[in-house]
């Protein structure tokens, strides 16, 4: 386990009893860091990645952002397999790299969201995705300060929106603002997609309030997927309105009467509550695990996560180009 701050402790506590694991040490520049939490894992302490690389198989890196290449890139060409931490790096350039190196060998990036059971349980209902709105807001934490908003918060929601929508992106507007330091902490995006897809995604991490959720518009109706409480809403048409809707002329206004005619009724709406059984990262580590082990494919590969990269990057211009004043 490379890198034992806010979540990479977590990547330690979780491996530390997942079972067919043996959790071989923890590494963290702060050597103090790295001992509490080893001994609270019942594992070693080291300070450099490098010391670790001859006796593992497999590595999660939770380093910061402006390290996951370096850290990568030396494990990867080690033949040693690899849980990279969203951003999977800073640039493109970066990942193609990562993704190049990581060829013959297990490379999954840490996008958790996809292994919420609310997204799970979505998908079952998700249909043909015209439109996607995704927000996430929070208030400033005091860290990530080395990437901006784009890469820290939203790219949670790029990843859910490719992995939604499998046409490539045609057309990107966004623009942004920095509110406590240099780097931009709030942003919103339009993306357009070659099947004519369109995603609104919002991103602010120096909100007054937590928000974290994403509505799919498709055919059948829309899909609302609430990520912090871990619950899904799906909204259709009823069968009265989808017979109403069908027998209506097709003009652009329906006078009174034809409007009567509609039952009051718009939608069926069920709200689903999945079991969390277990945790979120629980299930990533172990599917990442049986990846290694060739029992499942990789849920979140290193060709997806350059594929989110190339429209953060576009996103990131986009703001530069119209950043506010």
């Amino acid at each position: 386990m490379i890198g034992v701050g806010r979540f990479g402790k977590e990547h330690a506590r979780v491996y530390s009893k997942l079972a067919g694991v043996k959790l071989v040490g923890v590494v963290d520049p702060s050597i103090a860091r790295a001992k509490e939490v080893a001994d609270r894992c019942n594992t070693k302490a080291f300070g450099d990645f490098r010391e670790v690389l001859g006796q593992v198989d497999a590595v999660s890196i939770a380093a910061p952002t402006q390290f996951h290449f370096e850290i990568g890139k030396a494990c990867l060409e080690k033949g040693v397999h690899a849980l990279i931490e969203k951003p999977i790096a800073r640039s493109v350039k970066e990942a193609e790299e990562l993704v190049r190196l990581g060829q013959g060998k297990i490379v999954q990036v840490g996008h958790i969201e996809r292994f919420n059971p609310a997204f799970q349980a979505a998908l079952g209902h998700v249909g043909r995705i015209r439109m996607i709105e995704a927000r996430r807001c929070a208030p400033f934490r005091f860290r990530s300060a080395d990437i901006d908003v784009v890469l820290d918060v939203m790219i949670h929601d790029l990843d859910l929106v490719l992995a939604l929508e499998a046409s490539e992106a045609s057309k990107v507007d966004a623009t942004g603002r920095p509110v406590m330091f240099s780097n931009t902490d709030m942003a919103v995006a339009r993306i357009e997609f070659e099947s004519g897809t369109v995603a609104h995604v919002t991103a602010n991490r120096a909100a007054a309030a937590m928000e974290r959720t994403l509505a799919a518009h498709s055919d059948r109706g829309t899909v609302t997927i609430d990520f912090g409480a871990k619950t899904c809403q799906v909204a259709s048409f009823s069968e009265e309105m989808r017979r109403a809707q069908q027998a209506a002329p097709k003009t652009e206004s329906p006078s009174e009467d034809e409007l009567k005619k509609f039952p009051p009724e718009f939608y069926r709406i069920e709200t689903l509550s999945p079991p969390a059984s277990r945790e979120s990262l629980e299930v990533e580590l172990e599917s990442f695990v049986k990846a290694i082990n060739r029992e499942a494919p990789v849920v979140v590969p290193a060709e997806h996560a350059l594929r989110v990269m190339r429209v953060a990057e576009r996103i990131q211009r986009e703001i530069k180009e119209h950043r506010w004043k």
